[in-house]
């Protein structure tokens, strides 16, 4: 999950995301316990330095574009090594050339954005104290009847207050955002399982079948059934 984006993750994947932007990369147990990441951080004033100099100018559109954050998937599964490697030997370095040159390999590849929305700073504290707060309770209870009033209560805001932070700070409303948590997890039970269509989308939090087709078919632009031939 990044900023208002929810999409499965693999081995592989590169991805570079700019200051503000709420993320988390979840992986169960059931699947074969946590996943092990390669995360190299640097401050937004490093890139800012940076751009002092004419010659680092490519810089420029890389930070402005990694605020939606990036992914890199068009890059070779040859390249994605070396990169990892790259990755690898800044972590145990700390060698800023490095990780300059690593950046300007970056600036020269198209990264497709992740995000909808730039997550603004304002009030950074009180507003990502809270976010991470409902984030975290829809990621413990998606799976269960929730209403945005329950949402709502988890943060200690009127049920109209919590509606307009949440579509101000996420780029959409609660029930959309919930459905996409549910979504994602009957896909994973589509391709992992050969449960029955009905069942997947009660064991995913939708308790009427009609409804889960239709926000199924809305948010992947097929059904449930055509998914599970696609992706088997």
């Amino acid at each position: 999950m990044v900023g208002n984006n929810i999409e499965p993750f693999e081995n592989g994947d590169l991805v570079l995301l700019g200051p503000n932007l709420p993320h988390v990369w979840v992986s169960e147990e059931k699947n074969g316990g946590p996943c092990e990441a390669l995360v190299i951080q640097f401050p937004e004033s490093f890139m800012q330095n940076l751009l002092l100099f004419p010659e680092w100018n490519c810089f420029h559109h890389l930070m402005q574009q990694s605020r939606k954050g990036l992914a890199y998937s068009t890059i070779s599964k040859r390249e994605i090594v070396r990169i990892r490697l790259q990755m690898q030997q800044i972590a145990e370095t700390h060698s800023l050339l490095n990780l300059i040159e690593l950046l300007c390999q970056l600036a020269g590849k198209e990264g497709q954005p992740i995000c909808t929305e730039i997550f603004s700073s304002e009030k950074p504290s009180k507003d990502a104290t809270r976010l991470n707060a409902i984030l975290h309770f829809m990621q413990s209870h998606y799976l269960q009847p929730i209403i945005l009033e329950d949402a709502a209560k988890a943060i200690h805001l009127s049920s109209s207050a919590f509606s307009k932070f949440f579509q101000r700070k996420m780029g959409k409303p609660f029930t959309t955002y919930l459905n996409e948590l549910r979504i994602a997890h009957a896909c994973q039970l589509l391709i992992e399982t050969d449960k029955p269509i009905s069942l997947i989308g009660n064991a995913s939090g939708f308790e009427n079948h009609s409804y889960f087709n239709r926000v199924f078919l809305k948010q992947k632009k097929v059904s449930p059934t055509g998914f599970r031939k696609i992706r088997k």
